[in-house]
C-alpha cells in the first residue's frame, strides 16, 4: 500500500481537527521513511523475484516495520508531538498516524511484517497476501482513499483529483502497465522515501483549501 498509508491522514484529521495535517501525513509516513534510510546504509532491503511489481517484492524490514518498533516510534513520536502542541490529543493522533502504517502493511502485504523485528532469527511474520491479487488489492486502497477523502472533507475536488490521480500513478506498480525500473535495493529504498515526501507534500497542498476553512477564527 503506498496512498492508502497517507489517506490514514487525512481519516485522523477528520476525527482530530486540531492536529496539523503535515504531521499526520508524515507520520503515516514513517516507517517507510525509514526503510528508505536503512535501505540505503544497507540494514534493510528489498528483493524484487521476477518484474518489479508490488506483488514481487520480498522485504526484510524489521528495523523498521515490525509491530515491536512500529508501538516503538508511535510512543515516542507521539508523546513529543503531545509536548510541542501542548495537546494530548494531538500526541495521540501523531501516535495513531504512525501505528497505521503497520495495520495497513498487514492488511495488504505478504506475510513480511514481522512481530519483533530487529534481526530477530525467529520471528512472526503477518500479512494477508492481499499484495499477490492486484485488482482487489488495488480496489481497497482506492476505497479506502475514497473513504478517508469523504471523513475529511467531500467538497475539497481538488484533494479527491490528487488522490484519484496518485492512485493512476501508483497502479503502475501494482498491474506493471508500462516498464518499471529493476533498481538495486538501495536505489530502491532511497525511492521510496523520496516517493512519500513527494506524495505528502503533494496532497497537504491539495488541502489547503480545507485547511483554511477549518482553521480556527
Amino acid at each position: 500500500m503506498f496512498v492508502g498509508h497517507l489517506a490514514a491522514g487525512f481519516a485522523l484529521k477528520s476525527r482530530v481537527r486540531e492536529a496539523p495535517l503535515l504531521a499526520l501525513l508524515l507520520g503515516t509516513a514513517v516507517c517507510d521513511l525509514l526503510f528508505g534510510v536503512y535501505g540505503m546504509l544497507g540494514i534493510e532491503r528489498a528483493v524484487v523475484h521476477g518484474s518489479p511489481v508490488f506483488a514481487n517484492w520480498e522485504l526484510h524490514i524489521g528495523y523498521s516495520h515490525s509491530f515491536l518498533v512500529s508501538l516503538l516510534y508511535a510512543g515516542v513520536l507521539g508523546w513529543l508531538a503531545a509536548r510541542w502542541w501542548e495537546s494530548s490529543r494531538v500526541g495521540a493522533a501523531v501516535a495513531l498516524a504512525v501505528f497505521s502504517h503497520f495495520v495497513l502493511d498487514v492488511a495488504s502485504h505478504r506475510p513480511d511484517m514481522p512481530l519483533i523485528g530487529l534481526g530477530a532469527t525467529h520471528d512472526l511474520l503477518f500479512g494477508t497476501n492481499l499484495a499477490l491479487y492486484p485488482l482487489p488489492f488495488f480496489l481497497i486502497e482506492l476505497g479506502w482513499c475514497l473513504l478517508a477523502w469523504r471523513w475529511y472533507d467531500p467538497r475539497n475536488r481538488r484533494l479527491l483529483v490528487t488522490l484519484l490521480v496518485m492512485m493512476v500513478v501508483w497502479s503502475n506498480n501494482i498491474f506493471g502497465f508500462s516498464p518499471l525500473p529493476d533498481l538495486p535495493p538501495a536505489a530502491q529504498a532511497g525511492l521510496t522515501l523520496a516517493s512519500f515526501l513527494l506524495f505528502a507534500a503533494i496532497l497537504w497542498w491539495a488541502a489547503q483549501p480545507t485547511e483554511r476553512r477549518f482553521a480556527p477564527a
